[in-house]
C-alpha cells in the first residue's frame, strides 16, 4: 500500500474505533446535570434523581463527609480511606460530592424505572404466594 492509502485506512479505523478522544469530552462541572442543579430546576431533578432540588441537598449534606474521607481505588476492590499528604501531592478529584451522588440516584433511579416497565409490560411476571 502507498502512504497516502496507509493514512486513510488508520484515519477509517480511528473514527471507528468507538473510542472519544478526551479533548473531546465535556468537563463534569460543564455536564447537563451541573446546568439544571445550578438552575434549581426541580421538574428535571426529580425525572433524574428522583428527588427535588432541596430534598437532593439534604441528602448530599449527609453524603459529604463519607465522599470526602473515602476513595474507591485500591487494589483489593475495597472503600478505602483517603490517606492525607502534607504538601496536597495527588492528583485532584475530576468530580465533586454533588455530581457523585447525582450519578448514583441517577442510576439507581434509572434501574428502577427499567424494573417497572419490566412489569408492566410483563417481561417479569410477578410471583404470587
Amino acid at each position: 500500500l502507498e502512504e497516502k492509502e496507509r493514512e486513510d485506512i488508520m484515519k477509517g479505523n480511528r473514527r471507528r474505533s468507538g473510542k472519544l478522544r478526551r479533548c473531546s469530552i465535556l468537563e463534569p462541572k460543564q455536564s447537563a446535570f451541573m446546568f439544571l442543579f445550578n438552575a434549581r430546576q426541580n421538574d428535571a431533578m426529580i425525572t433524574l434523581c428522583g428527588f427535588d432540588y432541596t430534598s437532593f441537598w439534604k441528602l448530599y449534606k449527609l453524603f459529604e463527609p463519607f465522599f470526602e474521607r473515602y476513595m474507591p481505588y485500591s487494589k483489593n476492590g475495597y472503600i478505602m480511606e483517603i490517606k492525607q499528604r502534607d504538601g496536597g501531592k495527588g492528583r485532584p478529584r475530576l468530580i465533586d460530592g454533588v455530581m457523585c451522588l447525582a450519578m448514583v440516584l441517577a442510576w439507581k433511579n434509572d434501574m428502577i424505572m427499567n424494573e417497572t416497565n419490566d412489569y408492566l409490560t410483563g417481561k417479569v411476571k410477578l410471583i404470587k404466594k
